[in-house]
Formats: structure tokens, sequence, C-alpha cells
């Protein structure tokens, strides 16, 4: 009969369950203090890093989303609106060349090990990340895709930056389309982005795809970098 049938096939669905975040009580950090962290990793990285009206409100909110607190917000890709921010999506962090998106992301990848997702057995999960023109080039060289879409969690870095198809041994795959289109149907894999396209951009949906970008969407949290080139500024000073 038919729940039979219906029990047959949920006897072979696997679902892996979603990875949890650990809500670090306000005793054990402040945000002050973790601006201030940031401030001097950022300093360590290169002497010219400065906090200020372009990106304090983006790493306040990186923060937020790295020790799972509920005062994270967002942006609505749609209409630019200030949204609640996810815990459990991963971010889509786009601004202009210069602006410090992947000085953002080493940064955040420094303090990470310290505030980490774990999976269901309670382990911590790494952080992989690679830059998008990597990870096509991995394609092109060995046909290796698994890892970065099995990853638990994946940072790309400079996503649009690599060329649209990659070919190993004459399959021709559009490799960052897919892996994101994948990763958009899997609850448990958290993905991070940086890119100089933004999320609403119609170069997104050109270069990847409706669904793609759709998934994007739902499975990141949005933030913007503004402001001038920040390489520039420092080396003319």
């Amino acid at each position: 009969n038919i729940h039979s049938i219906y029990e047959m096939i949920e006897s072979r669905i696997i679902v892996e369950p979603k990875m949890s975040r650990t809500k670090f009580p306000q005793d054990k950090w402040d945000i002050d203090t973790m601006m201030e962290t940031v401030r001097n990793i950022g300093r360590r990285l290169n002497p010219g890093f400065v906090l200020d009206e372009s990106n304090t409100d983006v790493y306040r909110n990186l923060i937020y989303w790295l020790v799972a607190d509920e005062s994270m917000t967002s942006i609505n890709p749609g209409n630019g609106s200030r949204i609640a921010g996810r815990l459990d999506k991963g971010i889509y962090l786009a601004g202009n060349t210069g602006s410090g998106k992947t000085l953002a992301m080493t940064i955040i990848r420094k303090l990470y090990p310290l505030f980490p997702f774990v999976d269901a057995e309670g382990v911590k999960v790494k952080w992989l990340e690679k830059r998008a023109d990597e990870i096509t080039e991995i394609y092109a060289k060995s046909g290796e895709i698994q890892q970065f879409k099995q990853s638990p969690l994946l940072c790309i870095q400079d996503l649009g930056c690599e060329p649209n198809e990659a070919s190993f041994m004459g399959n021709k795959l559009n490799v960052l389309q897919n892996i994101i289109e994948y990763r958009g149907d899997q609850p448990n894999k958290v993905t991070v982005v940086t890119s100089n396209i933004p999320l609403g951009h119609s170069d997104i949906a050109s270069r990847y795809g409706e669904r793609a970008q759709s998934r994007m969407v739902e499975m990141m949290n949005y933030l913007i970098l503004t402001g001038k080139d920040r390489r520039y500024n420092i080396e003319t000073k």
C-alpha cells in the first residue's frame, strides 16, 4: 500500500544532520574586545589596516555571526533593507576591488577555531578555503570537485574571477555553478563567499544561472564592504 511505499522510500534516504553553533554567553566575550582583536590582527597582516565607517559595521556582523549572537544583521539583496542575520547560514561578502574582502575573511578565519561550527558528533568543523580560480584550475588538472561539494564549511574567495568553464578530459563544466547548486541543496553545508559582484546583480544570474543565484540568497547572509580601494590608499600615503 501507499504507506509501506513511503516507509520504504524514507528508509533509503540518508539526511545528514545540520551542523550546530555554540552560543557563547556574554560573560565569555564582548564586542569591544573582539573588535580590538580584529584591529590588532588586521594591523599585523597589513600595517595600514583601520576600522572606519566603511568597514566597522561589516566586522561587527562578522563577529556576531562567528559567536552565534542574535544581534547579527545582514542585507536583503532584493531591496537593500536591513534584515535579521541567520546564524546557521554562510556569508556572501561583496565589495569593490581593494575594499578589504580577502583581509576580512583572513581575519575571521584566524578567529574561527575559537568559535567553530561542530558536526552531529561534536567534532569541530574545519575551514576549507580556496580562490574561485584555483578551484577551476584543480578541476581542469584532476577532475576533482567532490572535496568542494562535500566540505562542511567552504570559503570561496573572489567568486567571479574564474573562467566560466573548465574542461577535464573533454568534459566542460561551469565548476562554481555546479558546486554552488549542490551545496545549496544541502542544509548541512555552510558556504562563505567573497566577490566583486553584488549578490543581486544580473552578472550572478548570467554567470551561474538563476538557480544558483537563488541558492546563494537562501544559504548566505549578505554583507557589503564599501569605500575606496584601500590598497591604493595605503600605497600612496
